[in-house]
């Protein structure tokens, strides 16, 4: 991906996109990717996200396979402005649960129906699927807003005892 000097992920990774869309992005199977689709797909999941509320500073699990979907899912939320937390495979149930009771305000997953120990853990949060209301529908196009991420976006480093710019309110707490 030819990134522009100074450009910061997310924009850089749609920038970049955006200046090849006809480029295969993804090889899934048989199934080849463009990097205009997987724009689409991504600003469809962004549409799906506000829709079902998340905003700037919401905080996201994702448990997602290995696929397009799950990348363009993943950007989305960056674009949005979430924190994006990423379940590994082979969690025990006891640690699902600890880091889902940690404020997070949605779940993210491929199939939920086959995951029920996500969905018990999942407890109030919204359980959302990327195949469900997230998707975008056949023939979505984006609108200009749907890949922009939002213009003041804080920014935290876990690995760091002082972050550069930390979240204002009661999610600052370290």
């Amino acid at each position: 991906m030819d990134e522009k000097p100074g450009g910061l992920f997310p924009q850089a990774f749609v920038d970049a996109f955006r200046g090849a869309s006809d480029l295969p992005a993804f090889e899934h199977g048989a199934r080849t990717v463009t990097r205009g689709e997987m724009l689409d797909l991504t600003a469809g999941f962004v549409r799906g996200m506000r829709t079902a509320g998340l905003a700037p500073g919401a905080r996201v699990a994702l448990d997602t396979g290995v696929t397009p979907e799950a990348f363009a899912v993943r950007v989305a939320a960056h674009l949005v402005g979430c924190q994006v937390i990423g379940l590994r495979p082979g969690l025990t149930r006891e640690h699902l649960r600890d880091i889902l009771a940690r404020d997070i305000d949605a779940v993210v997953t491929d199939d939920a129906a086959s995951r029920p120990e996500l969905a018990a853990a999942a407890g109030r949060s919204r359980l959302l699927e990327t195949g469900g209301a997230l998707r975008p529908p056949k023939g979505f196009t984006a609108a200009p807003g749907d890949l922009t991420p939002p213009a003041a976006t804080a920014t935290a480093s876990a690995s760091s005892t002082s972050p550069a710019a930390a979240p204002a309110g009661p999610r600052a707490q370290w």
